[in-house]
Parts: C-alpha cells; sequence; structure tokens
C-alpha cells in the first residue's frame, strides 16, 4: 500500500507538472479518483497498470474535465457574490436570498465532484454528466454528502497543513473518495431502473 500511496501521489503531481496548473488540475483530480476507484475497488488486478489506466484516463477526460471544473468555478463564483450582495440587504427579503444563496452554494459544491465521478463512469458528455450527477444527487444523498464531506475535509486540512501532502493526504483522499464512489456505483447497478437511466 505504501508504493500504492507513491504512485497516487506521483500520478496527480505528474499530471499538474506537465504544463500550467490551471490547465491541468481539473482532468489530473477527475483521473486520479477514477483511477483509484477502477484499480483497487472495480477490477481485480488492475493495480499494476496504474500508471497507463490513469494516463489514459487523463486524456479521455481532458476536455470534459476543465469544461465541467471551470463552470463550475464561475457559477459558485456568481453564487457567492449574489450571497454576498444579499448580506448587505437590510431589508426582511435579504435573508430569504441568503439562505438560497447557501443552499445553492452547498448544493454545487456537493455536486461537483459527482459530475467527475460521472466523466469517468459513463463518458458521458458534459451536458449529460451535469444531468446525470444531479439525478444522482437526488437519488444518492448520503454518498453524495459523504463524499463531499471527505473531499472538502481533506483538502481542507491539506491547505492548513501542508505537510499532509507530502505524507499522503493526496492518496488516502483517493483512496476514500474510489471506496465511496465504488459503493455508490455499485448501488447503481444494483437499482435497474436507475441504472438504466444513468446509460
Amino acid at each position: 500500500m505504501d508504493l500504492s500511496n507513491f504512485y497516487v501521489n506521483s500520478l496527480m503531481a505528474g499530471g499538474n507538472s506537465c504544463r500550467d496548473i490551471i490547465i491541468w488540475f481539473f482532468p489530473s483530480i477527475t483521473a486520479i479518483f477514477g483511477t483509484v476507484q477502477k484499480s483497487f475497488f472495480r477490477t481485480s488486478g488492475a493495480e499494476n497498470n496504474l500508471y497507463s489506466i490513469y494516463w489514459g484516463m487523463y486524456r479521455r477526460v481532458f476536455k470534459r474535465a476543465n469544461i465541467a471544473g471551470y463552470f463550475f468555478l464561475l457559477a459558485l463564483a456568481l453564487l457567492l457574490f449574489d450571497l454576498r450582495i444579499s448580506l448587505s440587504w437590510d431589508v426582511w427579503y435579504g435573508n430569504l436570498f441568503t439562505i438560497a444563496g447557501l443552499f445553492l452554494s452547498l448544493f454545487f459544491v456537493f455536486l461537483f465532484p459527482i459530475i467527475m465521478l460521472v466523466l469517468i463512469e459513463y463518458n458521458a458528455s458534459v451536458i449529460n454528466s451535469v444531468g446525470q450527477a444531479f439525478y444522482i444527487v437526488l437519488g444518492y444523498p448520503l454518498y453524495t454528502v459523504v463524499i463531499g464531506i471527505t473531499i472538502i475535509t481533506a483538502f481542507l486540512g491539506m491547505y492548513l497543513i501542508p505537510i499532509l501532502v507530502l505524507l499522503g493526504g493526496v492518496s488516502i483522499t483517493a483512496l476514500a473518495v474510489g471506496w465511496l464512489s465504488s459503493l455508490l456505483f455499485k448501488s447503481i447497478e444494483s437499482n435497474t431502473s436507475f441504472n438504466n437511466f444513468m446509460k
């Protein structure tokens, strides 16, 4: 497992250091979670091909992950901007806009990881992936919240304590999300009607 952790960390570092991190960040994150999920939890014996699996996924999701990632950032920025404005309103309906803004912002934060996982799992277009992720969030809210909280907590911890990155923080996060997402998609596969709809 130590060697696997090193692979996971080095894969993400390699993907982000190829060129500008602004361009490569979202495909790298998407591919690393997909690689861990399929290699460790979905496909028996695939760990030996970790690098080829990663780079194959990386190339496959590069364009779609960037489109989805920066659309998400733009939408979240607009929501936070509206939220800041509503907080300054000294009227009764300002509280309603604030609550709605907080709810939508949290919804987007929890929706985004599911979109990235759907891009890998179903190889759909960005628009279809957003739609599929939306239905997963509604149909499997517990998985959605747990995956979202896991990612938020992990990245917040690595931001506040940078040494955690060198101590395997990315690997542990990827393994946790990979395990949770594998349970999610297995649950979807066992739900025939929902699975047929997703395809």
